[in-house]
């Protein structure tokens, strides 16, 4: 049995643009379909993870919208998922 997947946010707790994409989601009525990942207490083990996943410097808000697929960028992201929620 596979569990469906849940997009994970990376998030910063100041990060303007993280925010921004937080309220998006809960405009869209979807912040309970995705998963928020809070990376200040441990910086650099995400900053270091996410880099390695987007093959260039890690920048919040990062998402894995599919299983191992990340996209970073708020505006990018909340185009990609206007339509999905």
């Amino acid at each position: 049995m596979t569990a469906e997947f849940k997009p994970k946010l990376y998030v910063r707790a100041t990060c303007p643009f993280c925010i921004k994409l937080e309220n998006f989601f809960t405009d869209k009525g979807a912040y309970d379909k995705i998963e928020i990942i809070e990376c200040d207490d441990k910086l650099d083990y995400y900053r270091t993870f996410l880099t390695e996943k987007l093959g260039t410097q890690a920048t919040f808000p990062t998402m894995e919208i599919a299983p191992d697929q990340f996209m970073k960028d708020s505006g990018a992201l909340m185009d990609y998922y206007a339509d999905k929620f």
